[in-house]
């Protein structure tokens, strides 16, 4: 009686509810259900729900259920809800495995999803498997990366493979591992661990961490404790936003407060802060600790002197004590050796000087270690003096072995239309004194301008001899002193020059040459037609001697307005009168005494074309 009940319920109303022999396990409502094999496989199809007992409810398109081996697939737009422990789970196709209590996913388009909504994590990934015994969650890379998302503590990891032991709250990923915590660090790794209790980051392989400042560490053994911001790790690496590059052997840095404690430190820094981009400033040191105000570094030592494997720097700073005062900008040492070749040379209970980052602070620059065939070898330790706003002072005492000394000094003022530099030094031996000037004003007054430059030296090979280096010497052999004028308005402009050149490499007699003046002068001679120009170009020098030269020569030039015909040729033509005026003694490239010419010339140019403009290009 109860069967044929159940038959004329299926007519009437197009839906069937089975309960099978075991009505405790599984619960299916669907619209069409087939059982096949004796009643050991049960197909629905059309929109399932499947109930269990213990609050697990299934809904898909389709599911197979294998009453024998206790396992129920569910295919299409699957949604698992265990409601024992608030999970979700969502996927193309979902098998539960009764038995061994285990749910499982497999791709067919989509990654599957699953949801602890208790603990707030979302995890996706190709295949999920979820172990309700053991409250663990495990995914697999078939396409795609797994990633695990900690809404509560907006932490995100993608790995190859990761497990989620929901009881003990720890989370593990293998493979090429990532993690964003808080969108403030980035780790990159091939195996990160994640206590969610303790707040930790653990990984026992070799991790890269980059903070949203863009510093970024290379370390082993990582520990990161995520609320204080701490990180414990061995053989860190350290590249800062300034390209300097920090080696600690093992350390504890706190990155919310920018404490590092570390012992074997090495610091390389960015090859242009000394201004010279050939050195290679570094600084080591036994220990390290440093905080946001200062950096302190025991048993240190630096220098800029290029690496090399073979042999020890040419000169060190070697200190018990280096000190760092970051918002004084000012590295100290204490207890100060200056090392050549390794070897003890000066010692100074206190030094000081601006850090790499200072652009304007008194204090001792990098020594400069030269060393010359000619001269010997010797060392500058130059001191930087901020005299006001817009002047400063830096001397250059430079030391040789031979207790020779030369003092060099470079003095610079900034003033509102002007700027000078200055440069001179002085060598004091037991049979003379020799040295150099150099000097260089250059400034402007509304629409005029002038520079004056000054270069004299005492001896003809000082120079070169020993090697002096300032801004205003780019060649040993020629000195060039001149005053340069300049004038300009809407239709006229004039640059004139008074020079001296001077070739030490030459006998006393025969190397001066005098230009006085040179100049070009340009002028529009119609306001209303800007074709129509006057240029006077002249000088006159003097040079080995007995040989002068004069030129003046004056140009009237019209150049015509473009004329266009409808076969699209261009055509336009110039008209040049030149008069050419010379004088001249002892020379080859001039006529003796004066000689003036009158030349013309036509040019007729014809063009044929062809262009494609848009709003961009052309």
């Amino acid at each position: 009686m109860k069967t044929r009940f159940l038959l004329i319920f299926l007519i009437l109303s197009n839906f069937f509810i089975y309960n099978f022999a075991r009505p405790e396990i599984f619960e299916i409502e669907s619209s069409q259900i087939d059982i096949l094999e004796k009643g050991n496989l049960v197909k629905a199809y059309g929109g399932v729900k499947v109930l269990s007992e213990d609050g697990t409810e299934i809904t898909g398109k389709e599911v197979h259920y294998n009453k024998e081996k206790l396992i129920l697939e569910t295919i299409g737009n699957v949604v698992l809800i265990d409601k024992k422990n608030n999970i979700i789970f969502k996927s193309d196709k979902i098998t539960y495995n009764k038995k061994k209590e285990i749910i499982s996913s497999d791709k067919i388009d989509n990654q599957a999803t699953i949801i602890d909504k208790k603990n707030n994590i979302t995890i996706q990934s190709d295949k999920i498997i979820y172990n309700i015994k053991k409250e663990i969650i495990s995914s697999d890379k078939i396409d795609n990366q797994a990633t695990i998302i900690d809404k509560k503590n907006n932490i995100t990891i993608q790995s190859d493979k990761i497990t989620y032991n929901i009881k003990k709250g720890i989370i593990s990923s293998l493979g090429d591992a990532y993690a964003n915590l808080q969108n403030k660090y980035e780790i990159n790794s091939t195996e990160l661990v994640y206590n969610r209790n303790k707040m930790e980051i653990y990984s026992s392989k070799k991790s890269k961490i980059e903070d949203r400042l863009g510093n970024i560490f290379e370390l082993e053994n990582l520990k990161f404790n995520i609320n204080e911001k701490l990180l414990k790790a061995k053989n860190i690496t350290l590249f800062d936003t300034k390209n300097n590059k920090y080696n600690l052997k093992n350390s504890l840095v706190n990155l919310n407060t920018n404490e590092i404690v570390g012992s074997d430190i090495s610091i390389d820094f960015d090859n242009s802060l000394f201004g010279n981009k050939k050195n290679e400033p570094r600084l080591k040191g036994r220990s390290l600790i440093s905080n946001e105000n200062e950096s302190i570094i025991y048993k240190g030592s630096f220098t800029t002197c290029k690496k090399n494997k073979d042999k020890c720097p040419p000169w060190t700073i070697f200190a018990e004590e280096v000190r760092h005062k970051k918002v004084e900008k000012v590295i100290e040492y204490r207890n100060a050796w200056l090392k050549i070749y390794d070897i003890p040379v000066v010692y100074f209970p206190y030094f000081r000087h601006p850090d790499p980052t200072v652009n304007r602070q008194s204090g001792f620059l990098a020594p400069i270690f030269i060393n010359s065939s000619n001269s010997g070898t010797s060392l500058q330790i130059p001191y930087y003096k901020v005299i006001s706003e817009n002047k400063d002072l830096t001397i250059m005492p430079r030391i040789f072995f031979n207790n020779n000394i030369i003092l060099q000094t470079e003095y610079r003022q900034a003033n509102k239309k002007s700027d000078l530099i200055a440069d001179l030094s002085i060598n004091k031996n037991d049979s003379s004194t020799k040295g150099h000037f150099f000097s260089n004003l250059k400034g402007s007054l509304d629409k005029s301008g002038f520079e004056i430059n000054l270069q004299k030296v005492s001896n003809a090979k000082y120079l070169k001899i020993n090697k002096i280096k300032s801004p205003l010497i780019n060649n040993y052999s020629t000195l060039h002193s001149f005053l340069n004028l300049t004038k300009s308005s809407e239709d006229y402009s004039l640059e004139a020059s008074f020079e001296v050149y001077e070739d030490l490499s030459k006998n006393s007699s025969d190397r001066f040459e005098y230009i006085y003046p040179n100049f070009v002068y340009n002028k529009d001679l119609d306001s209303l037609n800007e074709n129509l120009k006057f240029t006077s170009t002249g000088f006159q020098k003097k040079y080995n001697t007995n040989i002068y030269e004069a030129s003046i020569i004056n140009d009237i030039k019209y150049l015509s307005k473009p004329i266009f015909f409808d076969n699209g040729l261009k055509n336009n033509y110039t008209i040049l009168l030149r008069n050419v005026n010379t004088n001249s003694e002892n020379s080859s490239t001039f006529k003796k005494d004066n000689d003036h010419k009158l030349l013309s010339a036509i040019l007729f140019e014809t063009k044929y074309p062809l262009k494609k403009s848009d709003d961009k290009y052309v």
